[in-house]
Protein backbone atom coordinates (compact mmCIF):
# COMPACT_ATOMS: atom_id res chain seq x y z
CA UNK A 1 0.00 0.00 0.00
CA UNK A 2 1.47 3.52 -1.46
CA UNK A 3 2.23 5.91 1.67
CA UNK A 4 0.09 8.66 2.27
CA UNK A 5 1.27 12.17 0.97
CA UNK A 6 0.47 15.30 3.24
CA UNK A 7 -1.48 16.90 0.07
CA UNK A 8 -3.69 13.49 -0.45
CA UNK A 9 -6.58 15.17 1.91
CA UNK A 10 -5.74 18.63 -0.27
CA UNK A 11 -6.32 16.69 -2.92
CA UNK A 12 -9.77 14.88 -1.87
CA UNK A 13 -10.90 18.22 -0.49
CA UNK A 14 -10.40 19.77 -3.48
CA UNK A 15 -12.54 17.32 -5.65
CA UNK A 16 -15.21 17.69 -2.94
CA UNK A 17 -15.38 21.70 -3.49
CA UNK A 18 -14.87 21.12 -7.06
CA UNK A 19 -18.50 18.40 -7.56
CA UNK A 20 -20.01 20.93 -4.69
CA UNK A 21 -19.96 24.40 -6.82
CA UNK A 22 -20.18 22.88 -10.14
CA UNK A 23 -23.45 21.49 -8.56
CA UNK A 24 -24.95 24.75 -7.03
CA UNK A 25 -25.44 28.52 -8.69
CA UNK A 26 -23.39 31.31 -6.67
CA UNK A 27 -23.40 34.35 -8.68
CA UNK A 28 -20.49 35.48 -6.94
CA UNK A 29 -18.51 32.79 -8.31
CA UNK A 30 -20.01 33.41 -11.82
CA UNK A 31 -19.30 37.13 -12.00
CA UNK A 32 -15.07 36.52 -12.58
CA UNK A 33 -13.97 34.56 -9.43
CA UNK A 34 -10.49 33.73 -10.81
CA UNK A 35 -9.81 30.55 -8.81
CA UNK A 36 -7.57 27.63 -10.54
CA UNK A 37 -9.87 24.97 -8.55
CA UNK A 38 -12.90 25.38 -11.49
CA UNK A 39 -13.84 23.07 -14.15
CA UNK A 40 -12.42 25.27 -17.35
CA UNK A 41 -13.52 24.58 -20.80
CA UNK A 42 -10.51 27.02 -22.09
CA UNK A 43 -8.82 29.76 -20.55
CA UNK A 44 -11.48 32.02 -19.92
CA UNK A 45 -14.07 31.12 -16.94
CA UNK A 46 -16.75 28.70 -17.27
CA UNK A 47 -19.52 29.19 -14.57
CA UNK A 48 -20.63 26.22 -12.54
CA UNK A 49 -24.09 26.78 -13.73
CA UNK A 50 -23.10 26.45 -17.38
CA UNK A 51 -23.42 23.29 -18.97
CA UNK A 52 -21.15 21.56 -21.50
CA UNK A 53 -23.60 20.99 -24.59
CA UNK A 54 -23.95 17.56 -25.91
CA UNK A 55 -21.97 17.89 -29.22
CA UNK A 56 -21.28 15.95 -32.73
CA UNK A 57 -18.46 16.61 -35.27
CA UNK A 58 -18.36 14.79 -38.55
CA UNK A 59 -17.31 15.34 -42.07
CA UNK A 60 -18.99 14.99 -45.25
CA UNK A 61 -17.02 15.09 -48.50
CA UNK A 62 -16.87 19.14 -48.90
CA UNK A 63 -17.50 20.66 -45.26
CA UNK A 64 -16.80 19.90 -41.59
CA UNK A 65 -20.04 20.21 -39.02
CA UNK A 66 -20.47 20.53 -35.75
CA UNK A 67 -23.89 20.04 -33.85
CA UNK A 68 -24.60 21.21 -30.75
CA UNK A 69 -28.03 20.73 -28.31
CA UNK A 70 -28.88 24.29 -27.15
CA UNK A 71 -32.80 23.82 -26.22
CA UNK A 72 -34.76 26.88 -25.22
CA UNK A 73 -32.54 29.71 -26.09
CA UNK A 74 -32.95 32.98 -28.85
CA UNK A 75 -30.64 33.53 -31.77
CA UNK A 76 -29.79 36.53 -29.95
CA UNK A 77 -28.19 35.18 -26.97
CA UNK A 78 -26.27 32.67 -28.99
CA UNK A 79 -22.54 34.15 -28.87
CA UNK A 80 -19.95 32.22 -31.62
CA UNK A 81 -16.21 33.07 -32.01
CA UNK A 82 -13.62 31.46 -33.49
CA UNK A 83 -9.77 31.67 -33.09
CA UNK A 84 -7.12 29.50 -34.95
CA UNK A 85 -8.88 26.32 -35.77
CA UNK A 86 -10.73 26.24 -32.69
CA UNK A 87 -14.36 27.00 -32.19
CA UNK A 88 -16.04 28.81 -28.51
CA UNK A 89 -19.75 28.79 -28.14
CA UNK A 90 -21.35 30.79 -25.41
CA UNK A 91 -24.67 31.02 -24.38
CA UNK A 92 -25.96 33.17 -21.44
CA UNK A 93 -29.24 33.31 -20.42
CA UNK A 94 -30.13 35.70 -17.25
CA UNK A 95 -33.74 35.84 -15.72
CA UNK A 96 -34.67 37.99 -12.75
CA UNK A 97 -38.01 37.08 -10.85
CA UNK A 98 -39.86 39.42 -9.21
CA UNK A 99 -42.90 38.92 -6.91
CA UNK A 100 -44.57 41.67 -4.72
CA UNK A 101 -46.94 40.83 -1.51
CA UNK A 102 -49.22 43.19 -0.88
CA UNK A 103 -50.52 41.43 2.35
CA UNK A 104 -47.05 41.34 3.51
CA UNK A 105 -45.69 44.07 2.21
CA UNK A 106 -42.38 42.16 0.59
CA UNK A 107 -40.46 42.01 -2.23
CA UNK A 108 -38.81 38.45 -3.57
CA UNK A 109 -36.31 38.63 -6.20
CA UNK A 110 -34.56 35.62 -7.32
CA UNK A 111 -31.61 35.92 -9.89
CA UNK A 112 -31.16 32.82 -12.23
CA UNK A 113 -27.86 33.24 -14.29
CA UNK A 114 -27.39 29.91 -16.59
CA UNK A 115 -26.40 29.04 -20.26
CA UNK A 116 -24.00 26.93 -22.40
CA UNK A 117 -20.56 26.94 -22.90
CA UNK A 118 -18.33 24.67 -25.62
CA UNK A 119 -14.83 25.26 -26.50
CA UNK A 120 -13.76 22.75 -29.64
CA UNK A 121 -11.12 22.48 -31.71
CA UNK A 122 -11.58 21.74 -35.22
CA UNK A 123 -9.42 20.10 -37.79
CA UNK A 124 -6.79 22.07 -39.37
CA UNK A 125 -8.48 21.60 -42.89
CA UNK A 126 -11.33 23.89 -41.89
CA UNK A 127 -12.04 26.94 -43.41
CA UNK A 128 -12.89 28.68 -39.78
CA UNK A 129 -13.28 32.51 -41.35
CA UNK A 130 -15.85 31.07 -43.44
CA UNK A 131 -17.91 29.21 -40.83
CA UNK A 132 -21.65 29.48 -41.37
CA UNK A 133 -23.81 28.69 -38.29
CA UNK A 134 -27.72 27.72 -38.55
CA UNK A 135 -30.04 27.17 -35.00
CA UNK A 136 -33.21 25.56 -35.28
CA UNK A 137 -35.79 23.51 -32.89
CA UNK A 138 -32.39 23.89 -29.96
CA UNK A 139 -29.87 22.60 -32.29
CA UNK A 140 -27.25 25.13 -33.50
CA UNK A 141 -24.98 23.69 -36.82
CA UNK A 142 -21.85 24.95 -37.57
CA UNK A 143 -20.61 24.32 -40.70
CA UNK A 144 -17.24 24.81 -42.36
CA UNK A 145 -16.05 23.75 -45.74
CA UNK A 146 -12.98 21.66 -46.22
CA UNK A 147 -9.19 23.51 -47.68
CA UNK A 148 -7.95 20.59 -49.79
CA UNK A 149 -4.31 22.11 -49.51
CA UNK A 150 -4.24 21.49 -46.04
CA UNK A 151 -5.76 17.83 -46.06
CA UNK A 152 -2.65 15.59 -45.26
CA UNK A 153 -2.54 12.35 -46.65
CA UNK A 154 -1.80 9.38 -43.86
CA UNK A 155 0.35 6.75 -44.85
CA UNK A 156 0.93 3.24 -43.30
CA UNK A 157 3.85 2.73 -40.65
CA UNK A 158 5.54 -0.22 -40.31
CA UNK A 159 7.34 -1.24 -37.12
CA UNK A 160 11.17 -2.51 -36.93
Amino acid sequence: MPKKSVWDEFNRLQKEMNNFFKNHAFSEWEEGFQGNFLPYQSSELMPPSFRKPLTDIYETKDHVIARMEIPGVEKKDIDISTKGNSIEVKVERKNVKKTYDNKKGAYHYERIHTGFYRYITMPSYAKLEELKARYKNGIIELEAPKDDKNITKGKKVTVK
